[in-house]
């Protein structure tokens, strides 16, 4: 049985590779309107943008930039007019020793932390405020198994992120189920 989501119009970050490009090929397979989400390079969401023509259009944002997050999500409400479901997908893994000096360490430290939690708290309000006026929505966060188990010294940051992605999601489910919002990771 095949899922029809033709009614359905979804964000997926870090759709250009990995995990994210499955899942929006997934959606758009299924019939739903996909906001593709790239940071620098575009090729994987261009390739599902050829193929899926008039289902997705491509969003670029550098979510190191918490405006432009702010900025994707309003772009994304001007093409497609809604939104039923954000998928916070974008992510970034980088070796962050603790050998480094401070400056670089911290500068490593607040780039994951707004590439993997920041943005996808940012998008989550927008989302909550816009779910709220429509009674539903749904959230998906994309962790990692080191939000439960932790990770190598190098991946301090990365661990971090994604159990804070984990605790946000929770967060949202428990405190706007009532409105309809359910929130997964």
């Amino acid at each position: 049985m095949k899922i029809d989501l033709s009614d359905k119009t979804i964000l997926v970050t870090g759709a250009n590779s990995g995990i994210g490009n499955a899942i929006a090929h997934e959606l758009l397979d299924a019939g739903a309107q996909v906001a593709l989400h790239f940071n620098s390079n575009s090729d994987g969401a261009s390739k599902l943008k050829e193929q899926f023509s008039d289902q997705c259009e491509l969003f670029q944002a550098d979510f190191n930039n918490v405006d432009e997050a702010i900025k994707l999500f309003e772009d994304v409400l001007s093409w497609g007019d809604t939104l039923d479901v954000l998928i916070n997908n974008a992510g970034t893994a980088i070796m962050n020793s603790i050998n480094l000096e401070d400056e670089a360490w911290i500068k490593n430290w607040n780039t994951i932390m707004n590439i993997n939690l920041l943005a996808a708290g940012v998008l989550s309000k927008k989302a909550l405020e816009h779910f709220k006026t429509k009674h539903g929505g749904r959230i998906i966060n994309i962790a990692s198994r080191a939000a439960f188990r932790g990770d190598t010294p190098d991946y301090l940051a990365y661990a971090a992120s994604k159990a804070g992605m984990v605790a946000l999601v929770r967060s949202i489910a428990r405190g706007f189920g009532k409105d309809g919002i359910t929130a997964f990771s």
